[in-house]
């Protein structure tokens, strides 16, 4: 990791807020392809992006076009993060509820199970 690349852990990562031109609703924000992999994440899955005084859950998406440590977050959602272009926010990425209550219990999927077994 170059020393410029923000990442506080493994699942969370300061990037630069950017505008996002599509207008659309929201739900979704774009970051760099590296920066999907340094958060071992996969395109299409849900993170919180946060903000000094607030959270949204949005479904990310990798592209090439946008610079590492950027992310492009549309209008509706940077009035709700209460953010504009250049300010920072943290994006961590999230576990399914289920994944979260089986690694805490110790349970293995069902699926687990029957790969184990044979």
């Amino acid at each position: 990791m170059k020393k410029d690349e923000k990442m506080v852990d493994e699942t969370n990562m300061v990037l630069e807020v950017e505008e996002s031109p599509i207008s659309a609703k929201g739900g979704v924000a774009r970051v760099n392809e590296d920066t999907l992999s340094l958060l071992n994440m996969e395109e299409g899955k849900s993170a919180v992006v946060k903000s000094k005084t607030k959270s949204v859950m949005l479904t990310i998406y990798a592209d090439s076009l946008i610079e590492k440590n950027k992310i492009k977050i549309r209008k509706p959602d940077l009035k709700k993060l209460a953010v504009s272009k250049g300010d920072e926010v943290s994006i961590t990425t999230s576990k399914p509820l289920t994944d979260v209550i089986k690694s805490k219990f110790g349970m293995e999927s069902k699926k687990e199970e029957e790969k184990a077994s044979k």
